[in-house]
């Protein structure tokens, strides 16, 4: 299993702890912490993603200013969409971290329990072992309608 790990500069520390947990684990691990000085970060970051079987955004106040975190996203949720066998799962460091609209449909690991990288490295490895249930297509069609349907009050 490989497990592709976003998170912004502010959060490496955290991040550096979760990935030796998850390397303890026996997990493969990659992010931007894994690159080599010249490399072609962008291309090599969504070469990474498109080769998890996991993705695991930390998520935070200082991830949901970053623009770099954005594509990670965005490229997270392609890949999944491209390949329903992928995992997502977002972590919320904080409670002041907004969570993107992008992961609004993925159960995320709370700031409660994320505190303790080893937890969570504990939570990551038992999703791993579970299978991911097929989208039902209809049902994800009518929560988009209703989620554009109440986005569309908001803005008036």
């Amino acid at each position: 299993m490989n497990v592709f790990l976003s998170y912004s500069r502010e959060d490496e520390p955290y991040a550096r702890r979760l990935q030796e947990d998850l390397r303890e684990r026996g997990i493969d691990v990659s992010s931007d912490m894994s690159l080599l000085p010249g490399a072609r970060w962008p291309t090599a970051l969504r070469r990474m993603i498109d080769d998890a079987d996991v993705v695991v955004l930390i998520t935070s106040k200082s991830s949901a200013e970053s623009e770099w975190i954005d594509h990670e996203v965005a490229a997270a949720v392609s890949r999944v969409a491209r390949d329903q066998s992928v995992r997502l799962i977002p972590v919320l460091l904080d409670q002041r971290a907004k969570l993107s609209p992008l992961l609004s449909h993925y159960q995320y690991i709370g700031p409660e329990m994320a505190k303790d990288p080893e937890y969570v490295a504990n939570l990551v490895q038992k999703s791993i072992g579970e299978p991911v249930a097929p989208p039902d297509l209809n049902l994800e069609r009518e929560i988009l309608e209703t989620e554009r349907a109440y986005l569309a009050l908001q803005s008036r």
